[in-house]
């Protein structure tokens, strides 16, 4: 495969209604010193088609055809990560939109982070516009929204809790996707797992900006989730759902290859759930 200083990493599935604006969001960038990879994970509309045009049109676009099938999309994600070489690695959603300085501005924090923090494993990550399907503004802060600080990603322990990380915001350097690899069948996604890597051997650090426009729409695997009484109360009312949610993310947690007191982190999300109900 060729090697580039950003590789993009995309995952699409029957990705055809948004794909599109997508790719065009990408191809819009102010910096064009990019690799855009693709990797399908099993479509059965007309998404492949949609890749093989532009691929057809733009040399920095590659289809990465490994017949693997449907991998879902941590895996599919993941799958790709381990295929590229590069210096550093963006995670793309098939149904977003990207702001034409997105690429520019990461890899300017990027680089100035690592110039501090040296052979260090880093990620960088950035704050979205929660929009609806047509793209009208229905919050110009995911952050702010979900109620959700960034500085909660440089404590593993509050990352674990309260993770203000989207995966589609990231930008990870070469160590960190060394560190990250593999990841364990216990993960509930890639970019918490990631997140909670480098925040433990490395430095995470942040843009106090969007530079997404998130989609929200009948099909997103996570989406955003406005964080209020009426959230917390249907989380009481799906207790047995909580409860089983609570069991495969302190699995996911005791695979990461690194201790982490659990009876800390109950007290630290008492008083972070308190703190959002009462205080924010």
């Amino acid at each position: 495969m060729l090697t580039d200083k950003v590789s993009i990493l995309l995952s699409t599935y029957n990705s055809e209604a948004f794909l599109q604006d997508q790719i065009n969001s990408v191809l819009t960038q102010t910096i064009k010193d990019w690799v855009l990879y693709i990797r399908d994970d099993g479509s059965t509309d007309n998404t492949i088609s949609i890749i093989d045009n532009y691929c057809k049109q733009y040399d920095n676009i590659v289809f990465c055809r490994d017949g693997l099938s449907n991998l879902g999309a941590k895996n599919s994600f993941m799958t790709l990560l381990s295929q590229v070489d590069s210096t550093y690695y963006m995670f793309c959603d098939h149904d977003d939109v990207w702001l034409p300085f997105k690429i520019e501005k990461t890899l300017n924090k990027m680089i100035e982070t690592e110039s501090i923090n040296p052979l260090k494993p880093i990620l960088i990550f950035t704050d979205l516009k929660i929009v609806d399907d047509k793209l009208n503004i229905l919050d110009n802060s995911m952050w702010r929204y979900q109620k959700t600080n960034p500085n909660h990603s440089k404590d593993v322990y509050l990352l674990s809790i309260s993770n203000p990380v989207t995966g589609c915001t990231i930008m990870i350097n070469q160590r960190a996707k060394e560190i990250s690899l593999p990841m364990s069948s216990k993960s509930l996604m890639h970019d918490l797992w990631i997140a909670l890597k480098v925040s433990h051997y490395g430095f995470v650090d942040f843009i106090d900006e969007p530079t997404v426009l998130y989609r929200q729409h009948g099909n997103n695997v996570i989406g955003a989730k406005r964080t209020n009484i009426k959230y917390y109360y249907f989380r009481l009312a799906q207790l047995p759902g909580v409860m089983r949610d609570n069991i495969k993310l302190n699995q996911m947690i005791n695979s990461l290859g690194f201790r982490i007191n659990h009876f800390k982190r109950l007290l630290l999300k008492m008083k972070i759930v308190t703190e959002k109900l009462f205080l924010v």
